[in-house]
């Protein structure tokens, strides 16, 4: 049993972050068991393109069966409409989240954020390598 903080990092897979105003991160680990969940505000910088992530993970994760985690968000302001169409997503062997918008049955890495963007509570949770 493990109890921890995190800086959770909103970016893109290519290196770029946002100005962060904010950053809560925590974590429960129990055996490989990982619950995290956090705060993000961003002051500006989120309109970056390419793949949004949230990165900083406390522990990267399983790699094993291909396996897939999914999230939940409180609440997000900076994405325009399109905010109820965005979902959390932990790929194997990964140490980021990827903010991927769904649209119909088809989804789309561009997440199309505002300059300036916050996220009012995520959470997921997964299995830790």
């Amino acid at each position: 049993y493990e109890e921890g903080t995190w800086t959770p990092v909103l970016g893109n897979t290519g290196g770029t972050t946002a100005t962060h105003s904010s950053q809560i991160g925590q974590y429960t680990k129990i055996g490989n068991l990982v619950h995290v969940h956090g705060t993000i505000t961003c002051s500006s910088g989120a309109n970056f393109g390419g793949s949004a992530v949230i990165s900083g993970l406390p522990f990267t994760s399983m790699s094993a069966g291909g396996t897939r985690n999914v999230g939940s968000m409180g609440a997000m302001q900076g994405a325009g409409t399109e905010a109820e169409k965005l979902r959390l997503v932990l790929d194997p062997n990964n140490s980021r989240i990827f903010l991927l918008k769904q649209t119909g049955q088809s989804y789309d890495h561009n997440a199309g954020l505002n300059s300036a963007v916050n996220i009012y509570g995520f959470s997921i949770v997964y299995s830790a390598a």
